[in-house]
């Protein structure tokens, strides 16, 4: 198992309970839940830092406190952060998310930050790959770092995985680099065209899509989240029923790390997507992203006990 690297977005997520969405003008009542490191990509690294070694983080921060503060917590994590890019022009990406009626919805306010930055004289995709194996990348970033890392990546043969979230910054041409895709199936209908309302239906629709692609995994929340294999069959697994939603945040990117790293560690593809669904549940079982204490062994018995014998393929 050689070392992954991580694409993307890294910020000081606060997070806000809301009794509903304001109309213009209107003021809703609410809690603060707490502050937590998080961003789509950091999220994805610590969770990759459960089960694997070698977890290079490859994003953007400035250099200020919350930088300093991000750097000491994922290295505790041992997730590796000397490829960080520390712009001091930049403040390091902030996002405040309101968790709408116990986890029933969130909307969020994104300040950006170093996340945004473009490429200049001392981007240099090739120092970041360095030694790299396997690229995961989402798109919470400038989209020309997310394209040049991916060419370098392609140029290495580095196997690409996508986490293609936010879908509205997926183009054709970062699409066509991907080896295998990870995303929900809002991103999935608006990026592969999917259709279809029932399980079975969604199936079909997505054993049509990109045949050149490896794996493509669908989340579909509380439903759990489909596969598409290489092999042409679609399995299903459904989510781990954990009880109320704490924090809805961070469910798919637990989802990606959980599954990639089963993956790579050699685990069948049923037994990885269920180690996806069951990381995604545990996640929005606490208040933020990265804060349930879950890891390999945690997942492999809860895997025994619930799923193990029950393999369902749609296709």
């Amino acid at each position: 198992m050689g070392n992954v690297g991580v694409l993307g977005s890294i910020s000081i997520d606060n997070i806000f309970s809301s009794t509903g969405l304001p109309a213009k003008g209107e003021r809703v009542f609410g809690h603060k839940l707490g502050s937590f490191v998080g961003g789509i990509g950091c999220n994805q690294a610590r969770e990759l830092s459960r089960y694997l070694h070698g977890v290079y983080f490859l994003g953007q921060t400035g250099e200020d406190e919350n930088a300093g503060f991000i750097v000491r917590y994922l290295a505790r994590l041992g997730v590796c952060t000397d490829r960080l890019r520390k712009l001091a022009s930049y403040q390091t990406g902030q996002t405040y998310m309101f968790s709408i009626e116990d986890g029933k919805d969130y909307f969020s306010i994104v300040d950006m930050g170093a996340n945004e930055a473009g490429p200049d004289q001392s981007f240099s995709p090739s120092s970041w790959l360095e030694n790299i194996d396997e690229l995961l990348v989402s798109l919470e970033i400038d989209g020309d770092i997310a394209r040049m890392t991916m060419e370098e990546a392609e140029k290495r043969g580095i196997r690409i995985w996508l986490s293609a979230s936010p879908a509205e910054c997926c183009t054709p041409e970062i699409l066509r680099l991907a080896d295998n895709l990870i995303l929900n199936l809002r991103e999935a209908r608006m990026l592969l065209g999917l259709s279809g309302d029932t399980l079975d239906e969604i199936a079909h629709s997505l054993i049509a899509v990109h045949p050149e692609m490896e794996n493509i995994v669908v989340s579909i929340g509380v439903d759990g989240a489909l596969l598409r294999t290489n092999k042409g069959h679609v399995l299903h697994a459904p989510s781990y029923d954990v009880g109320p939603v704490i924090d809805p945040v961070g469910a798919g990117d637990a989802l990606a790390g959980a599954f990639l790293a089963a993956k790579l560690n050699g685990l069948s593809d049923w037994q990885s997507l269920c180690y996806g669904t069951i990381a995604g549940s545990l996640a929005v079982s606490v208040k933020g992203a990265q804060s349930s204490t879950h890891d390999g062994s945690t997942l492999r018995k809860i895997f025994e006990k619930e799923f193990e014998n029950n393999e369902r393929s749609l296709i």
